[in-house]
């Protein structure tokens, strides 16, 4: 996740640091369409893999959550048992040890994919104050192509609320 974010805020660094408006909006919108297409869609699709839901603030193991052996933790376990048990219906012989590792897996996971959409948000969010502060700096005033760049960086919010949503 990280690596795709760092080379999206690169590509469209370098085309603010040409100074050329259509160029900049170009790769904007460019990245914009690349984060809200793939990025969002590969983390949100991984999300739902694993069950996150359970693991949103509020709802389990995060902060603003009733404590971490709550109703929500408990479902997450149980899912996972539920998963691993059906995953290992041919293999009955699996001992107890084995099967607690892979439920133990798959929240580590669950877990480890919140973080990434967590991170995606924060870099997100990031990346469009430096553009704004970009526009403001690099480009000339009140004129029609800057208002446009300005529109294209401004829709950068809309992706990290997804991020933050999924």
């Amino acid at each position: 996740v990280e690596s795709c974010l760092y080379a999206a805020r690169r590509a469209v660094q370098r085309a603010f640091a040409t100074g050329h408006t259509g160029t900049a909006s170009a790769m904007t919108n460019y990245c914009v369409d690349c984060l809200r297409g793939v990025l969002v869609e590969f983390l949100a699709r991984r999300a739902e893999d694993w069950g996150v839901t359970a693991l949103k603030p509020g709802e389990g193991l995060l902060e603003g959550s009733a404590g971490l052996f709550n109703y929500a933790t408990t479902q997450i376990i149980r899912q996972g048992q539920q998963t691993v048990a059906a995953a290992t219906a041919a293999k009955k012989k699996l001992d107890t040890a084995q099967r607690q590792l892979e439920i133990q897996q798959g929240i580590a996971l669950a877990c480890a994919t919140l973080n990434d959409l967590h991170v995606a948000a924060q870099h997100t969010a990031e990346l469009e104050t430096i553009l704004k502060n970009q526009v403001a700096k690099g480009f000339p005033p009140n004129t029609h192509e800057t208002e446009q760049l300005q529109m294209c960086v401004t829709s950068l919010s809309p992706v990290a609320q997804v991020f933050e949503v999924s």
